[in-house]
């Protein structure tokens, strides 16, 4: 006895029912795709998705748009502040105890 949730990925899908989901990806692609393309993991991605990237959301499968999402990383990329510098505070100049 098989499954019918089995067979429903193998099945080919009809002209017209291809051509609806073309139209319907178009400008969006799969978080692990999308990870692979940016050289980012895949819960990187899903952290950047709950910071506000651009996705939209089949059922419960979020899928980045793309050229937003590529977008939205350049800008973030550029707000963020260089890391605080270690190391003992610099000495006043001019003031000095003696």
């Amino acid at each position: 006895m098989t499954n019918d949730n089995d067979t429903l990925d193998t099945k080919p899908l009809s002209p017209g029912a291809a051509s609806v989901r073309a139209l319907m990806m178009a400008g969006r692609v799969s978080v692990p795709d999308f990870a692979t393309g940016i050289d980012k993991s895949e819960r990187t991605v899903f952290g950047y998705i709950a910071e506000g990237m651009p996705t939209d959301y089949i059922g419960n499968t979020p899928y980045p748009r793309i050229p937003e999402a590529l977008e939205w990383l350049t800008k973030r990329r550029s707000q963020q502040l260089p890391p605080p510098r270690r190391g003992r505070p610099r000495k006043r100049q001019g003031s000095s105890a003696a």
